[in-house]
């Protein structure tokens, strides 16, 4: 599960460089909810590089929204 957890956010980092923002954002609502419950360093990292590459979207609600639930569960 881990894998496909970090595959996920492999995905969605990789739309937010392309500019995809909103399918990004989906990518990384699968990615938030595969991780829910582990407590792995490296989900931790993964999930902050995400919002790195997230954070020139952070306007567009949806992004928003993804950024706020990422730190809630912080």
């Amino acid at each position: 599960m881990a894998e496909t957890m970090l595959s996920q956010t492999r995905l969605a980092r990789i739309r937010f460089i392309a500019g995809e923002a909103e399918q990004a954002c989906e990518d990384g609502e699968n990615a938030f909810a595969l991780a829910s419950g582990t407590a792995s360093a490296m989900v931790r990292i993964r999930l902050g590089e995400l919002l790195a590459d997230a954070e020139p979207y952070r306007t567009i609600p949806k992004v928003h929204d993804l950024h706020r639930e990422i730190h809630s569960a912080w």
